[in-house]
């Protein structure tokens, strides 16, 4: 029935995952997301509350079941947590391609000596058409997106003088956040 909805889910909570490994390494651990109502909203195309939200996504653990194990869903404090066992990041380790952006990304930021115009020039080398935009804000300097890879997110980035910081949004959430 929401079957969409649940492989969206499953990408993003995939997606992090990859990230958490690669800035972590590989560790057969439980994990834990968090995802506001509102971002769940957009991926079952509803608006719907916590309690219709938490209905429609007892039947994404079954879903997922066969690749993250048991997975569990809490909701908390205007948010629902997805308690995954430690099948998930075994199975994003062992059934899932490297990522080899996302790791290149995190080295890249790693190193003191990275600048904002560094950061352009990566995502240059891995899409030349990529969209690269100034944000003004006091959250972000520059907005990065994708226009010829398979990658829904938007990559915002701060200097914050002693590092270059990110976060990734879905382009949803992005706007919800009204940066």
């Amino acid at each position: 029935m929401y079957t969409e909805a649940y492989k969206k889910l499953e990408r993003s909570l995939t997606d992090n995952i990859a990230e958490a490994q690669a800035k972590l390494g590989y560790s057969k651990n439980t994990m834990q997301f968090y995802y506001p109502l509102r971002t769940l909203n957009h991926f079952f195309n509803s608006e719907w509350e916590a309690d219709e939200m938490n209905k429609a996504l007892q039947g994404f653990i079954d879903f997922v079941a066969p690749r993250f194990g048991e997975t569990r869903i809490e909701y908390k404090e205007h948010r629902f947590c997805f308690y995954l066992s430690e099948a998930a990041p075994t199975y994003v380790h062992e059934h899932k391609e490297k990522n080899e952006f996302i790791f290149d990304l995190i080295q890249l930021l790693l190193k003191p000596d990275t600048s904002l115009e560094t950061v352009t020039s990566f995502f240059k080398e891995w899409d030349e058409n990529c969209v690269i935009k100034e944000v003004n804000n006091d959250e972000f300097d520059i907005l990065i997106t994708f226009t010829d890879r398979d990658d829904p997110y938007y990559y915002c980035f701060k200097d914050e003088e002693l590092q270059i910081v990110y976060h990734r949004f879905l382009p949803e959430d992005y706007e919800d956040f009204g940066f």
